[in-house]
């Protein structure tokens, strides 16, 4: 005689029981094939100009002239009372700015090769290479040590926020919805490309300003309309009726991330930055962008590869601070 067995007992095993919908879940299961990246902001590139090549080095080197006229005026006018000539003093050197070395590395097990390629002969193909997440990491890591060396530099060397060559001024007040109107800001903004006009005589050529990095947290407050009834918001205004506009420079108020401004300005006060943005004026230069130098076995937690990055890398070279100006308070 055969017993028979209750219904829970004869049940497939591939039918509705736990082990067979683990199964069935696993088989039907869709992989997304776009990975989730961590967000973080990257604005080098936008706000100065960046040189590439050049292979390894320890140092990067430019000259400059300055020249001066001894005789000046009309001294150097002709006639039957001055027949000599005039000799102009001409002073050249040059500066010489540290290149360092930048090295990372990532490291995959055996097991971890291993897992993957199991993976891919099961059907299971994962979405994206182990190798490429890494790559990604790295590339990640380098463009965030290039916006801080962009911005405030590294190993006592100052980037654009922090230059003490710079000269550094005050708004009149903060530049808020309540504390300034857009005339009062337009006036301050004035002043300061006054300031640095001046101080590179009056070369609007290639002296003027024509950047404004501001916090996100007062760019918010500037792109409101400038009342009910306006049009256009405060920022659209200032960059129209500035003066560097009008002697026609592209002036660009651009919002940088608050914690590259926060305290930097005299007392721990919010700073802007105004400037010039352009390679004669200022740049970073990168002799050798990040690029593969090597793969090695490894015996790290039981075995695998490591890879390792090298480049090399340069500060923000100040080439012309007359052109430049903080503005804290803001």
């Amino acid at each position: 005689m055969i017993k028979r067995t209750s219904r829970s007992q004869a049940q497939a095993f591939d039918a509705a029981g736990p082990s067979g919908k683990v199964f069935l879940s696993s088989a039907l299961t869709l992989i997304d094939p776009i990975v989730t990246l961590p967000l973080m902001a990257q604005t080098a590139e936008r706000d100065i100009f960046i040189r590439y090549g050049g292979g390894y080095s320890d140092s990067i080197q430019a000259w400059n002239v300055n020249y001066g006229d001894p005789t000046a005026g009309d001294a150097a006018l002709q006639g039957t009372n001055n027949t000599s000539a005039g000799v102009v003093d001409v002073d050249l050197q040059a500066e010489t700015w540290d290149a360092k070395l930048w090295t990372k590395s990532f490291f995959i097990s055996k097991m971890d090769l291993g897992r993957m390629q199991q993976a891919s002969t099961d059907g299971r193909q994962p979405p994206v290479a182990l190798q490429q997440i890494y790559n990604d990491v790295i590339d990640a890591t380098w463009r965030k040590y290039r916006d801080q060396i962009v911005y405030i530099g590294r190993q006592n060397t100052p980037g654009l926020v922090n230059n003490p060559n710079v000269a550094a001024t005050t708004v009149s007040a903060a530049w808020s919805a309540d504390g300034t109107t857009p005339l009062e800001m337009l006036t301050d903004l004035n002043s300061f490309q006054n300031q640095a006009l001046a101080a590179s005589g009056y070369d609007a050529a290639q002296g003027m300003p024509n950047r404004m990095l501001i916090p996100y947290s007062v760019f918010g407050v500037l792109s409101q309309p400038m009342n009910s009834a306006a049009s256009i918001s405060t920022i659209d205004y200032l960059e129209k009726y500035c003066i560097a506009t009008k002697a026609g420079a592209d002036f660009k108020i651009m919002p940088l991330p608050d914690p590259w401004l926060a305290g930097q300005g005299v007392g721990s006060t919010l700073r802007s930055v105004i400037y010039r943005n352009e390679q004669a004026a200022l740049d970073v230069w990168i002799p050798m962008p990040p690029q593969v130098s090597g793969v090695y076995p490894s015996e790290r937690n039981g075995g695998g590869y490591t890879t390792i990055f090298h480049g090399n890398v340069g500060p923000v070279r100040w080439k012309r601070e007359t052109t430049a100006l903080y503005a804290d308070g803001i």
